[in-house]
């Protein structure tokens, strides 16, 4: 434990203490050590290591699960321990002293609170039960759900004390805590179930877990009656003597409990549920009678009629039930798709990951997903060449073979298996039963991989095209091995754990695995400059230590390279490239060991790895922030950043041709990115007009500030046309044939989208004066200026002739939108109405008001029966355009609505703020499915639909432009730019 410094114990248990501790970049954490003489049986303090060694792998990997971030044991002082982020402080203090500090769990919450709102209940709940279901689905089982093992960090309920986790296969002895263990005992998902649903009882009831079911006398008087009665139906279920009745799973507790946090009644969800069984029962009846009837006399057709009756309310009563369910289904959907996002945001992608997969339609199910589904998806999956997956835990390191046509992965699954890079599939394995591979050799020259292990501690030497190998018993793992530039010899740690540091090297003979020597003050993990004739080991103090080889002799040292976790030497052997677990890169000069540069990597969490590029241009690194990074080699720019990973990237190679870079970690992937990325992006001028796509997607036309028009490949953001300057953009003709604008003299014209050439204009006519606000239709035949008296325009760009002013507005007009079709207008306006228009005749259709400040913006739907407007006054709203009714209303926006977009598949509303705050409305059930972010500043933002609904075109009120894409899967569509 020599990074962390122990300051006072905060809590004692049957075998081990808690303690609040200081690491030596001063963040206070809390450590836990577990001693092996507190146990009567040796199996048993295995037994929490064991559950321990379950759960570090997961634990970064949900929110709902307390992070481990380091792990140790020390056979010498008979104790394990492991290293934790630290508990909310319990007291009442904001800036608290060492010798003040009380973790803050439910169990102390409850003492000092009683009984918790059930909102708050439902909340809590809710998340403890989705870190159960990530848990169950990974067969693991927590044993020991109870409020004093749920902690709270930055508010967030967190599952801890991880030494019961276990398989579901070795998770049979009885442990846990009375009162929170089922009747059948503990060890199974339902049995984790039934503590959870004891936590809820003494939560919503603030009465101890052994009244249950007792209800408090008062709580028929409480102002929350009915959500405490839905509750208790969760918690009845949850406790149920009988395993069978039960909920089936911890994902079936947590959307119950959604349904209460929402206002949803689960009593009715689950009475209709009954009804419905009893109505196809019911059902299947009436269709035998109306069989028998048809073979009757005539005094039966009154039973008939009876059974057809009951036919049609049973599929009347199928189908309000059926609605619903959808609509409960929809509701989840929009919030897990804000908890994706905000996984995203997070850098957490697997957590976004499981949320997103969790909505991939099984069978005959119905697809819920919208566009944001979609781009989530594809922030989440990344622009990885492809995925290879087949171990089920962490992947230590990858290794490519040296003709660059095989990879080779070691993982804690207990295999090494062997991949073609070709044809991306599995070609054999080695599996060592009962152990993890802790480490793994590069290819030798002579074709020998050599892995580390485990459970018992040994080295294994593989000959990949003769077989065979040898193995060694040591008295300690090593999380490091390395053949000789001879491959003579093997070099391994004695003793490390992974941020261990001031341990030694074995020098182990590659055939008989027999030590030959031990280089003391040497750090453990061992790297070869290319030419052999340099060994780098380290850390020792934080420094990385230089020997000649095969001499052996001390050559000098890197001093403050810090606890190093990855070495890679440039091709010509001058340079070393070193990551360490503080979150830095550094740059040295081997020759005269001096330090040339210096960067922090990875968001300044652990980097794991890094590697040179073939070519000495580039560095490649991974980290715990699930990416993987490209630099410049010469000055350690960031130059590309891969993300996909669902966890964190602990091993990164190259290939020999410098063409991909392969990557692997603790999401138990391996991915391979193209290792010449594309540049990035064209950078546009600030854009000034909502921008236009062709109807096949492949093209995008946008409208400077400056004037001047660009069209643009969305796939890539490169410029593929100059149009020159425009006062107006209309866009793409229905076929896609042409793209309309209008020319500041005057004249709209109709120019070819792959060459640029002209195909028609029309000069309007000379009383022609420029709006403040005004569209040009994409078909180009109609121009509406909108003036700042409230008087609407229009103007037959084809027949000529001076325009048709439509009056009824009385104040300035903000907003203009022509119908798919081409034949009506909507107008926005500071007399906070919105009407619709006739274009062919003038003539005034309807007027829609509910706005209580100027309509700001405007937009049909595809089909053209609804349309979305938006306003200063904070909402957006849906509307029927035929018969003037309000749909829905779009609240809670932090500012003025500047732009709405409606998605094609008409599940989605887009709608954009003054604060640059994009919110992705879901239309079926008006909820909130995912925020984003973009840049801030003064001006006007656009949003604009693809017509595929595979993009979303944002211009951010200062003018930038991003493209937020959302391929879907039978679609080629690129990544885009952002």
């Amino acid at each position: 434990m020599a990074e962390h410094e122990l300051l006072r114990r905060i809590g004692v248990g049957a075998y081990g203490e808690v303690w609040l501790a200081r690491s030596v970049m001063g963040m206070l954490r809390a450590v836990k050590v577990i001693w092996r003489d507190r146990f009567e049986h040796e199996r048993i303090y295995e037994r929490e290591f064991t559950g321990l060694r379950h759960f570090e792998p997961l634990s970064r990997s949900h929110p709902g699960l307390v992070d481990v971030l380091q792990v140790g044991r020390s056979e010498t002082h008979g104790h394990f321990y492991y290293v934790m982020e630290l508990a909310d402080h319990a007291g009442e203090e904001t800036a608290w002293r060492v010798e003040q500090y009380a973790p803050l769990t439910l169990g102390t919450l409850l003492q000092a609170k009683g009984a918790l709102p059930v909102v708050e209940c439902a909340r809590i709940g809710a998340d403890v039960a989705a870190a159960l279901s990530f848990l169950h689905q990974r067969g693991l089982v927590h044993r020991d759900v109870k409020p004093s093992n749920l902690i709270f960090v930055g508010g967030q309920p967190k599952l801890a004390d991880l030494g019961l986790v276990a398989g579901l296969n070795a998770a049979q002895s009885f442990v846990g805590t009375e009162g929170y263990i089922p009747p059948e005992g503990p060890g199974s998902p339902q049995s984790d179930l039934y503590g959870l649903g004891k936590v809820l009882y003494e939560m919503a009831t603030g009465q101890n877990r052994l009244d249950f079911p007792e209800l408090p006398p008062d709580w028929q008087d409480r102002d929350e009656t009915d959500l405490f009665a839905e509750l208790n139906e969760t918690i009845l279920r949850a406790c149920a003597p009988d395993a069978a009745d039960r909920h089936a799973s911890a994902e079936a507790v947590r959307t119950e409990l959604l349904l209460i946090q929402a206002g949803q009644s689960v009593r009715r969800l689950r009475r209709n549920e009954r009804i419905l069984t009893r109505w196809r029962r019911l059902g299947t009846v009436a269709v035998l009678l109306g069989v028998v009837s048809l073979g009757a006399t005539w005094f039966t057709r009154d039973q008939t009629a009876r059974a057809n009756r009951r036919a049609t309310a049973e599929a009347a009563l199928r189908e309000r039930i059926e609605d619903q369910e959808r609509l409960i289904r929809m509701a989840l959907y929009s919030a897990d798709m804000n908890l994706a996002q905000q996984a995203i945001q997070a850098g957490n992608y697997g957590r976004a990951e499981e949320l997103l997969d969790a909505y991939r339609p099984q069978d005959a199910q119905e697809d819920l997903r919208g566009f944001e589904w979609f781009h989530f998806w594809d922030r989440v999956t990344g622009d990885a060449r492809g995925v290879l997956r087949g171990h089920d835990q962490l992947i230590v390191a990858v290794r490519v073979s040296r003709d660059g046509r095989r990879l080779y992965s070691a993982s804690y699954d207990g295999t090494l298996r062997e991949w073609s890079l070709d044809g991306l599939h599995e070609l054999r394995r080695w599996e060592f039963p009962g152990s993890i591979v802790r480490a793994l050799s590069e290819v030798s020259e002579g074709g020998l991989l050599a892995v580390e292990l485990d459970q018992p501690p040994r080295t294994v030497v593989l000959n990949l095209t003769g077989g065979g190998g040898g193995i060694t018993n040591r008295s300690s793992g090593s999380p490091s091995v390395v053949f000789s530039p001879e491959a003579d010899r093997l070099l391994r740690a004695n003793g490390m754990v992974l941020f261990e540091t001031n341990a030694a090297t074995e020098i182990v003979n590659a055939r008989s695995l027999e030590v030959e020597q031990v280089l003391d003050q040497s750090g453990g993990r061992a790297w070869f400059a290319p030419g052999g004739r340099l060994l780098v080991t380290g850390p020792w103090d934080r420094s990385l230590r230089l020997w000649s080889w095969p001499e052996r002799e001390p050559m000098g040292e890197l001093a403050g390279a810090g606890t190093v976790m990855g070495v890679a030497f440039s091709p010509d052997g001058s340079r070393l490239a070193c990551v360490s677990r503080q979150g830095l890169l550094q740059l040295w000069n081997l020759a005269t060991q001096r330090r040339l540069a210096e960067s922090s990597a990875h968001q300044e969490t652990v980097v794991w790895d890094v590697a040179w590029s073939p070519d000495g241009a580039r560095l490649v690194t991974a980290g715990n922030d699930q990416t993987v990074r490209l630099w410049d080699a010469a000055t350690l720019a960031e130059v590309h950043v891969f993300r996909g990973h669902g966890s964190e990237v602990w091993s990164v190679e190259w290939t020999p041709d410098g063409g991909l870079v392969v990557s692997a970690g603790k999401d138990n992937t391996i991915r391979l990115w193209d290792g010449e990325p594309d540049p990035a992006a064209l950078e546009l001028d600030p854009v000034g007009q909502t921008p236009a796509f062709s109807p096949d997607e492949r093209l995008l036309v946008v409208r400077l500030q400056t004037g001047d028009v660009r069209v643009l490949d969305p796939s890539t953001g490169r410029e593929v046309l100059a149009l020159g300057p425009a006062v107006e953009l209309g866009g793409f003709v229905e076929d896609g044939s042409a793209i309309t604008l209008l020319r500041p003299g005057g004249t709209v014209e109709w120019r070819d989208p792959t060459g640029g050439a002209l195909l028609e204009a029309h000069r309007l006519d000379a009383g022609w004066e420029p709006a403040p606000t005004r569209v040009l239709a994409p078909s180009g035949r109609w121009l509406v200026a909108g003036d700042e008296d409230g008087t609407v325009r229009v103007y037959d760009v084809r027949s000529g002739g001076p325009p048709r002013p439509l009056d009824g507005h009385t104040g300035r007009i903000f907003s203009l939108a022509i119908s798919p079709d081409g034949r009506r207008l909507l107008s926005g306006s500071r007399d906070f109405s919105t009407r619709l228009w006739e274009l062919d005749t003038g003539r005034e259709i309807r007027v829609f008001r509910g706005h209580q400040m100027s309509v700001s913006a405007l937009e049909f739907a595809p089909a053209g029966g609804r349309f979305a407007s938006g306003s200063w006054d904070d909402t957006a709203r849906l509307w029927d355009a035929a018969s003037g009714d309000a749909l829905a209303v779009y609240g809670a926006h932090s500012t003025g609505v500047h732009a709405v977009a409606l998605a094609p598949d008409g599940r989605t509303l887009a709608v954009l703020t003054g604060g640059s705050e994009l919110k992705f409305w879901n239309l079926a059930t008006s909820r909130e499915a995912g925020v984003l972010q973009f840049d801030r500043g003064i001006g006007l933002g656009r949003l604009r639909f693809s017509p595929g609904g595979q993009w979303l075109a944002v211009v951010s009120p200062p003018g930038r432009l991003s493209l937020l894409p959302a391929p879907h899967p039978d679609s080629t569509g690129g990544p885009g730019f952002r």
